[in-house]
């Protein structure tokens, strides 16, 4: 834990990457390091969910064709889970059917191999992005609520005292 968490110090934001390729996953988790991202590596379907119900993360990778649990079931644990965490599905599979099954299982975005580092990148940018922006307005729903709830406080002893006032006039 004490080096996972030197590990975001340092880089910054936290991505779990779930990937059964070692060659592909070691390339794209050392194109995303180089851009200061931490990056936790899963190689089958169970681990990944050992992974994501056990550490927060920014952002998850997750490929489909895994051992043990499919992506997409990995996906509807993920959802069960934490479902604010946005999820990039980087798979092989590139039919129009698999992709609606898995934005319909929660995905956030879908990338198809062989894809270009660059877009990679970008994709996952925009969706801390939009994260960002979401939690921002969670942050501010909440702000508002406590707000609501000081005015509603404030308004209910105003009208105690008037009713006090009226009492006392009459």
């Amino acid at each position: 834990m004490v080096l996972a968490q030197a590990r975001v110090e340092r880089y910054g934001m936290r991505l779990l990457l779930v990937e059964d390729d070692r060659k592909v996953s070691d390339f794209v988790a050392r194109g995303l390091r180089a851009e200061r991202f931490a990056v936790d590596l899963a190689y089958d379907g169970q681990s990944a969910c050992e992974f994501a119900t056990s550490f927060s993360y920014d952002a998850i990778i997750l490929d489909l064709m895994l051992p043990i649990l499919t992506g997409t079931e990995v996906l509807k644990r993920i959802r069960k889970h934490a479902p604010e965490v946005p999820v990039l599905i980087l798979t092989a599979k590139d039919d129009t059917a698999t992709k609606v099954e898995n934005f319909e299982a929660g995905a956030d975005d879908y990338l198809t191999k062989p894809f270009a580092a660059a877009e990679l990148l970008a994709r996952v940018r925009s969706l801390l992005r939009i994260q960002e922006l979401w939690d921002t307005v969670q942050t501010q729903s909440t702000q508002l609520a406590e707000w609501n709830k000081t005015l509603e406080q404030r308004v209910q002893e105003q009208v105690a005292q008037l009713d006090r006032h009226l009492r006392l006039a009459a």
